[in-house]
C-alpha cells in the first residue's frame, strides 16, 4: 500500500486483484505506472479482497478511509466481475476519471474506450498501457483545479474547488442546461443545436464558446413523471459534467420534492471537495439534504417564497442546524418579466439595504433568476405586431438580468446563451468604472 504524507493529492490506481490475464497485465501497468510518475499511487486490494466483497465491517472501514484519501480514482480491471470495479459498486462510489476494462458493461457502466483497442493493450502493450494511464493521470490533475467564483459583500460565499484562476467579487451569469432534451425555446435550441441531448457537450460549448463562469446542471429527467432516472444515474452525469469542465457547478433537482431529497445527497456525496451549489433547498426538505452538504463541503441554494423576512428566517434555521453562513445563497424568487417583476426586484433591493444596515440575515449572497423570463407567454409568443420571437425572446431574459443586477443580485441564473452573453458584456463594462 503506498504510503501518503499530509496534503499529497496523487491519483490512485485501483487495480483489479483478479486472476485473469488482462487483471495481471493491469496490476503490473498500475505498478509501472505508479512508479513512473509521481502524480500516481497504487491500490492493491488483493490481501483482503474476499473480506471486503463478503462486507467484513472493519475491513470495508479500512478500505474506504484509503479510497477517501485520493481525490481522483482510475480503475484498471481484467473482467466484468473485477474486485476493484466490486468495490467501488459496494462503497457507492463511481470513478470519476477514467475505466478501463475487457468487458463491455461494468457495473453497467461502458467504457469510453473500444473494447477491441483496450484487449490490445493489455494483452500485448504493457509500456504502451503504462502512457496511456500516465495520459489519464495528466488529463485529471487538469481537471481537478477548478475555477473558483466569490460571490456577495459584505460577507462572501466561494463556489468552486482549487482555483487555477480565481475571479474576483462581481455578479456572475451561470448558464442554465439540461440532463435530458425538454421542450426549449427556440433561440436556445438553433444556438446549441443537437448538443441539448449530450449535457457534457452542452457544457463544454458554454465554457469553451461563451465564456461561462458557471454552469448549472438541472437534474430534469429524475423527475418521476418525466424519465424517473436514479440517484445513481444522476451522480454519474453530474459527475462527468463536473470533469468535462473547469468552472464550478450548481447543481439543481428535478422539482419532485421526495425524488430531490433522494438524489441532492447522493450528488453531494459523489462531488464531495468539489464546493458545488445545491439547488434548491427548501424548508420542506433542508432537513434531509443539509446534513451531506455540510458532510461533503457544499453551498446551498435557500429557496424562499417572495419575502425577505422569511428568507432570514430561514437562514436562521440553516444556521442553527450547522449550515455555516459562508456556505448559504438565497433564492428569493424571481417572476416572469411583466408577471410581478418589479416585486422580485424590490425583494433583492430589500436585501441590499438590509445587508448595508447591519441585518446579519441579510448579508448573504442573492440569486437572481432571469431565465423565469421565458414562462411570460410575451418572451415567444407569435403575434402580428409584436416583432420577431427569436430576438423578443433573448431581449427579455436580457432585460431581466440588467433588471436583477441593477437591484443587487450577485448570481443570474440564464438560458439563452445570447441574453448570456449581453448582460456578460453589460457587468464587463460596468467593472471598468470601478
Amino acid at each position: 500500500m503506498p504510503s501518503k504524507t499530509k496534503g499529497q493529492k496523487k491519483i490512485g490506481l485501483l487495480n483489479c486483484s483478479g486472476a485473469c490475464f488482462p487483471a495481471i497485465l493491469g496490476r503490473r501497468a498500475c505498478n509501472v505506472a505508479a512508479y513512473k510518475s509521481d502524480k500516481l499511487a497504487e491500490i492493491c486490494f488483493v490481501e483482503h479482497a474476499w473480506p471486503l466483497l463478503s462486507g467484513d465491517p472493519k475491513a470495508v472501514n479500512h478500505s474506504q478511509e484509503i479510497l477517501n484519501s485520493y481525490p481522483s480514482i482510475i480503475t484498471v480491471s481484467g473482467c466484468g466481475s473485477a474486485c476493484a470495479t466490486r468495490l467501488l459498486e459496494q462503497y457507492g462510489i463511481t470513478p470519476r476519471e477514467f475505466h478501463i476494462s475487457e468487458g463491455v458493461h461494468v457495473g453497467s457502466k461502458s467504457p469510453p474506450f473500444k473494447i477491441e483497442d483496450i484487449k490490445e493493450l493489455l494483452a500485448g502493450h504493457l509500456e504502451d498501457t503504462v502512457e496511456l494511464i500516465a495520459t489519464f493521470a495528466d488529463e485529471v490533475s487538469d481537471k481537478e483545479a477548478v475555477n473558483e467564483v466569490i460571490l456577495g459583500a459584505p460577507k462572501q460565499v466561494k463556489v468552486g474547488g482549487e482555483s487555477k484562476k480565481g475571479y474576483k467579487n462581481y455578479p456572475v451569469v451561470i448558464f442554465e442546461i439540461f440532463d435530458t432534451a425538454r421542450r426549449l425555446p427556440a433561440t436556445v435550441k438553433n444556438a446549441y443545436k443537437d448538443k441539448v441531448n449530450d449535457p457534457v457537450a452542452w457544457a463544454k460549448c458554454c465554457v469553451k464558446d461563451y465564456g461561462a463562469e458557471m454552469i448549472c446542471l438541472e437534474l430534469l429527467s429524475t423527475n418521476p413523471l418525466i424519465l424517473d432516472r436514479t440517484a445513481d444515474e444522476a451522480v454519474r452525469v453530474v459527475t462527468k459534467v463536473l470533469d468535462a469542465v473547469d468552472v464550478p457547478l450548481m447543481i439543481g433537482g428535478s422539482g419532485d420534492l421526495a425524488k430531490d431529497m433522494e438524489v441532492l445527497p447522493a450528488v453531494a456525496k459523489a462531488t464531495a471537495g468539489r464546493r458545488c451549489l445545491l439547488s434548491t433547498v427548501t424548508l420542506e426538505n433542508y432537513k434531509n439534504i443539509i446534513p451531506a452538504a455540510i458532510q461533503y463541503n457544499h453551498i446551498i441554494l435557500a429557496a424562499s417564497s417572495l419575502s425577505l423576512e422569511a428568507a432570514m428566517a430561514f437562514n436562521r434555521d440553516l444556521i442553527k442546524e450547522g449550515v455555516k453562513e459562508d456556505s448559504i445563497i438565497m433564492d428569493l424568487s424571481t417572476c416572469p418579466l411583466g408577471y410581478g417583476f418589479e416585486y422580485s426586484y424590490s425583494l433583492v433591493e430589500r436585501s441590499k439595504l438590509g445587508a448595508f444596515n447591519a441585518h446579519k440575515l441579510a448579508q448573504l449572497p442573492v440569486l437572481f433568476c432571469p431565465a423565469n423570463s421565458w414562462a411570460a407567454r410575451e418572451s415567444r409568443a407569435k403575434v402580428d405586431g409584436w416583432g420577431d420571437p427569436n430576438k423578443r425572446g433573448p431581449i427579455w431574459e436580457m432585460v431581466a438580468g440588467i433588471g436583477g443586477l441593477m437591484a443587487g443580485a450577485d448570481l443570474l441564473l440564464m438560458l439563452d446563451p445570447t441574453a448570456c452573453m449581453n448582460v456578460k458584456t453589460f457587468i464587463k463594462e460596468g467593472l471598468k468604472w470601478q
